[in-house]
């Protein structure tokens, strides 16, 4: 198999439509043992779901906007693999109001949340997952067709996306 042997994390999944299952479940599939995130408890339950009965799937929880659980994320992963061979950043957050009406109205606290959940958080994953990380260790991000040109609705999110190209 493709992956076998390898171990990773895909974070986070919000339900088995998300891109970042997909690419869990299909890395699981070609042999890799594959930490699957999830934001916060509520969502765990659907990641849980996802998983259950399915050996080399592991869960873990981040919330991307707090700062202390990039710590308590690397330890964890320390503590179950020890190191990990790849990690996909499956991302993409901002407040309802960021989403909604014109681009233009978005204030600054919620373009600095979504960015910094959206963007940065991949900066701040790697800082902290480095030392659990091999030396030829892969990282992806996962960015969308809003990144290069205006969708409807997906306001802020366009820039953020944009600034993982």
């Amino acid at each position: 198999m493709l992956l076998e042997g390898k171990t990773g994390l895909v974070l986070n999944v919000t339900n088995k439509h998300s891109i970042g299952w997909a690419i869990a479940d299909l890395a699981h599939q070609h042999g890799a043992r594959v930490g699957v995130g999830a934001q916060n408890d509520r969502l765990m339950d659907g990641v849980s779901k996802l998983i259950a009965d399915r050996e080399g799937l592991d869960p873990f929880t981040i919330d991307f906007l707090n700062e202390g659980e990039f710590e308590v994320l690397a330890q964890e992963v320390a503590n179950q693999y020890g190191k990990i061979d790849f990690l996909v950043h499956s991302v993409g957050y901002a407040p309802k109001e960021a989403l909604l009406g014109r681009f233009i109205d978005t204030t600054l606290e919620d373009f600095q949340t979504a960015m910094n959940a959206s963007a940065y958080s991949l900066v701040r994953l790697c800082r902290a997952l480095e030392p659990v990380m091999n030396e030829d260790a892969s990282i992806v991000t996962l960015s969308y067709l809003g990144s290069t040109r205006a969708m409807y609705s997906y306001n802020v999110m366009c820039l953020c996306k944009s600034a993982l190209e």
